[in-house]
């Protein structure tokens, strides 16, 4: 008869919390058995290829005891669940760093994913606690690549790294995989990689629902958009998670974070390029209704971890260093994304600081303060003032290391706000959110039913760059040049149609392509005409999603001729040195009929 015990006879957390267990002592786990007097309280996530040990999720308040039997002997370990600290939203806060995206790997390749450059979960964890400059930090290994001992030793290394000065948090960056191949034969990847902190599940998936499932969201699983707009490995096309076509009630009560910095840069260049773009999901993301705040990670691979792989930080505003209060700040969207690490911004709206809800009114007094964490700094060059549908409502120029400013809006229809801050390199700090009270957007849209206008007859005339004709010639991978950051295109579609939409088909860089992101189509104006004569402008904004075709609903108007103003690229508005003057490039245009 085998005698063993567990690693622990007692575990009193919060709810939410996960902590492991494990069997010490025991040689054969082939026949062990978990069990919970309570499932309602505490849930026991047990791996198929591994025996040792169990995840223990603290579901509800109360009581419950763990066991374990090998045999005739059974142990068991007593879990005490209180209610977890939440902070006052209108308190006062501290400002922590951190990063949320980092692996324990050195090699983003499938076969090669496992190959150690000398650092397990907690050598790593371990390494960055001791060096003293991350307030926390997470170990998010891709799920699909790990087995049951490894995904425990995530967790394990977490619990053990934990101090009063410094919370590791247990993550896994799952794969989303919806796929299909669009009506151009190109690959259409309507997903993503979502870093997800404090899960009980980890395994990737082909639709929301079924991730949720997998995933098994405790009460404080936190889910980030990893990378958005990153042109995938393992299938060629731009990610996107379409949240207004995909968005369901669940979703928004896991998605707390968008990754908006992300990568390192060497000797000032900008490495991983969608960065430029990334930010564009944040905005979309509220508009979408989501309570999210942004975020700045590594995604480090090694050989570098903690503050040296990456200048930018995710700051969380809490009153005091905890775990359970970090998570109460992420849930509420106490969080901001600093490229440089170095930007600390407190601002108030009517008196409510970030990531609060608004009374409904039409006025609001924005006091904000902005002040470097350390010196020397880098000056504040430019600061917007942004709302709904990611467009500019307010900006100011600026040359000083700090910032106080007050700044009054009148609106009838901002449903939230949020500070975008530029320094003078050009690196980007991105604030939590506020509220106005306002509802969101229908979510997911209705299926789009205009069909696409042929385009064999057509022609098309431009102001600037050479054979226009290549926004029509049904080949989004041979993209139209402009001569610059701007541009218009009138297209003659030879007869009077009934126009619902407008299609915009970005260009997918080549891998490795300098530059490629900085292409697009930011800023917009369509316009139509049924005499060549007089325009009428039909709809204008932001895009903000890059991955295949982006159809622009409009309402049923006639038309013969449509002209597509293009005022900016995602270089141009980007503000950041080497990309902002990087022509228009255009993959292919489309116009719908009803």
């Amino acid at each position: 008869m085998e005698q063993f015990t567990l690693s622990k006879n007692e575990i009193n957390s919060f709810v939410g919390d996960i902590r492991t267990l494990s069997i010490i002592g025991a040689e054969d786990l082939s026949a062990v058995t978990w069990t919970t007097s309570d499932p309602e309280i505490v849930k026991i996530r047990k791996f198929d290829d591994y025996k040792k040990g169990v995840l223990i999720t603290l579901l509800k308040e109360g009581n419950a005891v763990i066991s374990a039997a090998v045999g005739t002997e059974t142990v068991t370990c007593s879990v005490v669940v209180r209610l977890g600290q939440q902070a006052d939203p209108n308190g006062e806060f501290n400002y922590y760093m951190g990063d949320f995206h980092a692996h324990t790997t050195s090699i983003h390749v499938k076969d090669k994913f496992k190959e150690r450059v000398g650092e397990s979960a907690d050598d790593m964890v371990s390494k960055v606690r001791k060096e003293g400059k991350f307030d926390f930090f997470t170990i998010s290994d891709h799920e699909c690549l790990l087995d049951g001992e490894e995904v425990f030793s995530v967790y394990e290394a977490a619990e053990k790294n934990q101090t009063e000065d410094f919370v590791a948090f247990p993550g896994i960056e799952a794969q989303l995989d919806i796929d299909s191949t669009d009506r151009y034969g190109l690959p259409r990847r309507d997903s993503g990689e979502v870093v997800t902190i404090n899960p009980q599940g980890t395994t990737g998936a082909k639709s929301w629902e079924e991730f949720v499932e997998k995933i098994q969201p405790s009460p404080y699983t936190i889910a980030s958009l990893a990378h958005p707009q990153v042109l995938g490995y393992s299938r060629y096309g731009i990610w996107n998670f379409k949240l207004a076509e995909q968005t369901k009630p669940f979703m928004r009560d896991i998605v707390h974070m968008v990754e908006m910095g992300q990568g390192n840069y060497v000797d000032g260049k900008l490495l991983r390029e969608w960065n430029l773009v990334g930010e564009r999901i944040y905005s979309l993301a509220l508009d979408c209704g989501y309570k999210v705040g942004p975020n700045c990670a590594s995604d480090s691979h090694g050989p570098v971890w903690g503050s040296d792989s990456y200048p930018g930080r995710t700051i969380i505003l809490a009153p005091r260093k905890s775990k359970e209060l970090f998570l109460d700040a992420l849930k509420n969207a106490r969080v901001y994304a600093s490229e440089n690490g170095n930007t600390k911004v407190f601002y108030t709206v009517n008196g409510k600081q970030a990531a609060n809800t608004l009374a409904l009114t039409t006025d609001y007094e924005f006091c904000i303060h902005i002040e470097p964490f350390r010196k020397p700094c880098e000056k504040i060059s430019h600061i917007d003032i942004v709302s709904d549908y990611g467009l500019t409502v307010w900006s100011g120029e600026f040359d000083s290391e700090t910032i106080d400013i007050r700044v009054k809006l009148h609106s009838e229809t901002a449903r939230y706000f949020f500070i975008r801050i530029f320094s003078e390199n050009g690196m980007r700090t991105w604030s939590a959110p506020i509220w106005t009270g306002r509802a969101f957007d229908e979510c997911p849209l209705p299926a789009f039913e205009g069909k696409p206008i042929d385009k064999k007859c057509w022609s098309v005339q431009s102001d600037s760059g050479a054979d226009p004709e290549r926004v029509i010639n049904g080949d989004p991978n041979t993209p139209w040049k402009a001569d610059g950051t701007s541009a218009t295109l009138t297209i003659d579609m030879k007869q009077v149609e009934t126009v619902c939409g407008f299609g915009y088909y970005p260009h997918i860089p080549e891998r490795g392509e300098s530059g490629g992101y900085a292409h697009y189509i930011s800023d917009y104006e369509y316009y139509v005409s049924v005499d060549n004569i007089h325009y009428e402008k039909v709809c204008s904004g932001m895009y903000r999603e890059f991955g295949g075709e982006q159809i622009l609903r409009i309402k049923p108007v006639e038309a013969r001729w449509v002209r597509l103003k293009v005022l900016s690229t995602t270089g141009s508005a980007s503000r950041k040195p080497g990309y902002t003057d990087k022509e228009v490039r255009i993959g292919e245009l489309d116009v719908y009929r009803v």
